[in-house]
């Protein structure tokens, strides 16, 4: 996912939860910068949609770098994950124990990883 995703993201999240362009349409849409014009929320009417853009961002960022884990770590559990290389490619290596792991380090030269079933959407209610 790209940054511009997560700003599309937020302003659609931001829409849905203060109804601005929707069942409330905001009075000051075409000034602010989440609906059609250039000024922050603050600077058309205050409705907390700068504080709630920012959130938005911060978290979607949190988890997404949340999942990956450096080289050093090694994992716990004998499961399939992405490792990923210097250059950003990317294999799925199955991790079967310690030895293997310390292998793949030194003949791939991963530098991050995670947890295949940690990158599948949440379907919890």
């Amino acid at each position: 996912m790209k940054r511009e995703d997560i700003k599309k993201a937020s302003v659609n999240a931001i829409h849905k939860n203060y109804g601005c362009n929707g069942q409330y349409p905001c009075t000051e849409r075409n000034y602010c910068i989440f609906c059609n014009g250039n000024n922050t929320a603050f600077d058309c009417c205050e409705c907390g949609a700068d504080e709630f853009n920012q959130g938005f961002i911060a978290g979607a960022e949190w988890r997404i770098n949340s999942v990956w884990h450096t080289y050093k770590e090694m994992p716990k559990e004998p499961f399939a994950i992405l490792a990923i290389r210097p250059d950003d490619s990317i294999e799925v290596v199955y991790f079967t124990n310690i030895d293997r792991w310390k292998s793949l380090i030194k003949r791939c030269g991963f530098v991050q990883w995670a947890y295949i079933k940690d990158l599948i959407p949440n379907t919890e209610d």
